[in-house]
């Protein structure tokens, strides 16, 4: 895991990014002598049964590689450690409680999202709704450029796309989207065109779309570290383990939410239940570009 928020990167920790927080504490660790340090030895060593040795930063990418840190444990183990920041003071009884979501993923992982896409593109563009609506004079673009402009991890690149939002924001304001102009959010008629026609079969399809590729990402870390500083208990850990996702018992559609999501009973390495919702949704601006597939942590 679009809001007055967009944009911003909610896992800053005092106005550092996650990378520049990692990086401090790696060092603080390290160097074994700061309060950070002892707290975070303190639970690590709660939570393993070991001592915390040393860290270090993950090697590769964020495509190739789904974990923040690595713990050096007096026993000689290796620890791939999630790092979930928030400087919010929350009651944290999981780890999407301090970083929203455990997975976002792009939206080309998930053919659910090809259909929000085609959806929105029937309904919203080819008939010209939002051309009309907001006097867009250039051409729109095929199904095929929209859908990969729709796709995109970043901003549009397509011109009818680029002007819809240079017009959306001038006019709504700097953070605005098409939630905020009236009667062109797509996202209701979406989550009803969705629910008239998600099948059993589409049930199955996400199934296997999620143990293909959600499943090696959950499986690549052993701990969960949340990370609040203004909090009593800055530093808490979970096992992994508990939030992968070795099979899926059952998939529902749920349309009460602004965007769609899908509800998930799912199975964990430990044969223990997991349950979890994957949010379909604009990562840049409802209507504009970043179509992904977000996965967080449910208590029921």
């Amino acid at each position: 895991m679009a809001s007055s928020t967009e944009g911003v990167d909610r896992r800053h920790i005092a106005g550092k990014t996650e990378k520049e927080r990692i990086k401090e504490l790696v060092c603080c660790i390290n160097e074994g002598i700061s309060a950070e340090y002892r707290h975070i030895a303190t639970e690590f060593k709660e939570f393993t049964g070991a001592d915390l040795v040393s860290a270090r930063e993950r090697v590769g990418s964020n495509r190739s590689t789904h974990h923040d840190l690595v713990f050096l444990s007096s026993d000689d183990r290796e620890y791939k450690i999630e790092h979930k920041g928030s400087m919010d003071i929350k009651t944290i009884t999981n780890p999407c409680d301090a970083g929203v979501q455990i997975l976002n993923g792009p939206g080309n992982w998930f053919s659910i999202c090809d259909r929000l896409v085609d959806i929105y593109y029937d309904n919203y563009i080819l008939n010209n709704k939002i051309t009309d609506a907001l006097s867009i004079t250039l051409p729109i673009p095929s199904r095929e450029e929209f859908r990969k402009d729709q796709f995109l991890q970043g901003n549009p690149k397509t011109p009818y796309l680029k002007e819809l939002k240079r017009i959306v924001r001038e006019r709504y304001g700097p953070k605005a989207s098409l939630k905020d102009v009236p009667d062109l959010d797509p996202r209701p008629m979406i989550s009803r065109k969705l629910k008239e026609t998600f099948t059993t079969e589409d049930k199955h399809q996400l199934a296997k779309e999620i143990l293909s590729r959600v499943t090696p990402v959950l499986n690549d870390k052993d701990l969960y570290m949340t990370d609040q500083p203004k909090s009593s208990v800055p530093f808490k850990f979970f096992d992994a383990k508990n939030y992968t996702i070795k099979d899926i018992k059952t998939i529902t559609l749920d349309i009460s939410a602004t965007d769609p999501c899908f509800k998930i009973t799912a199975i964990t390495q430990k044969e223990t239940e997991f349950h979890c919702i994957l949010r379909v949704r604009w990562g840049k601006g409802v209507g504009f570009s970043n179509v992904r597939g977000d996965i967080r942590i449910s208590n029921t």
